[in-house]
């Protein structure tokens, strides 16, 4: 029997614990990447595609990675994955006007004319490792209520989180703020800053006052602190919620693009695709036909869990 042939994606593409997969290389050091991409082909014969998901928009790396293999000779395919929302930072008015939006204004006032409501951001791996206990229950209490628990009831994903912090945070990429209503926390943001680009990823709060969108009350925080810091650009990563359309000014996306070794092996692939896209416009025009003319479009209602 004949060697298993391999399937290389990027880690953390497959389960989707990566928002943004990409080579690592020194920008002064542009044939890096070149080099990289030789090395993966040399072991072309044992590789039958070359799979690179959640492959950011805006990395530099995307558009070469497709030329050189097209160069080489392979068939690729190259599609847009769902949207990464940003806001670059930089019009000081513009910027201030988004993060004084009226319902941000109205959450925040809430809390402050009910007590003391103050934003905090912590400094030391100590006291973040002491607030993490509080933002994982925040986050399962939070979660609970949907049909995709908390990640955080996994014990190894606590300890990951741990981990992040003592390994991270002595370099400067943490961030992790809280959000502090009469002195407990309201709500907590776990996530990076890196070369001027502040980096949203899991944000929690207190459910208990979720009916006063104290996720907003976080964003609102959070960007005003950007804006004084003068951060270039506030990164809201992927995912196509309602809020981070609400406050970006640009629109990225994450990418996918197979590389082929077999011919056949390319036109199976879009034979399935284009199989998958035509079921679902089928089962699309089977639901619609099944929708009585008299009722209303179902909406979507956001829920202040939203942001």
């Amino acid at each position: 029997m004949g060697r298993m042939r391999s399937h290389v994606r990027f880690i953390g593409s497959e389960n989707h614990a990566s928002d943004y997969c990409d080579f690592i290389t020194d920008p002064d050091v542009p044939e890096a990447l070149g080099a990289l991409l030789d090395n993966l082909s040399a072991g072309s014969k044992a590789i039958y595609r070359i799979d690179l998901s959640h492959f950011p928009s805006h990395s530099p790396h995307q558009a070469r990675t497709l030329e050189y293999f097209k160069s080489r000779g392979m068939r690729t395919l190259a599609e847009s994955q769902v949207d990464a929302p940003v806001r670059i930072l930089g019009d000081v008015e513009a910027d201030l006007k988004t993060a004084n939006k009226s319902s941000l204004k109205r959450h925040a006032g809430f809390f402050r004319k009910s007590g003391e409501l103050r934003f905090h951001r912590c400094a030391s791996e100590e006291e973040i490792l002491g607030y993490l206990e509080v933002f994982f229950e925040q986050h399962r209490s939070r979660w609970a209520r949907t049909a995709s628990p908390s990640q955080f009831f996994d014990p190894a994903q606590r300890d990951f989180y741990r981990e992040l912090v003592r390994e991270i945070h002595p370099r400067g990429w943490l961030r992790f703020d809280v959000v502090l209503f009469n002195g407990a926390p309201l709500a907590f943001h776990f996530g990076f800053e890196y070369l001027r680009r502040f980096i949203w990823y899991k944000p929690t709060f207190d459910v208990r006052f979720a009916s006063r969108s104290p996720g907003e009350v976080l964003i609102k925080f959070l960007l005003e602190d950007a804006i004084e810091r003068k951060v270039e650009e506030f990164d809201f990563t992927v995912g196509s919620e309602p809020f981070k359309y609400r406050f970006a000014n640009r629109i990225r996306s994450i990418n996918r693009m197979i590389a082929f070794s077999s011919v056949g092996d390319y036109w199976i692939h879009r034979g399935v695709r284009r199989g998958k896209s035509m079921l679902k416009k089928l089962l699309g025009r089977n639901a619609v036909s099944r929708t009585s003319p008299a009722a209303p479009a179902p909406g979507h209602v956001p829920t202040s869990g939203e942001a």
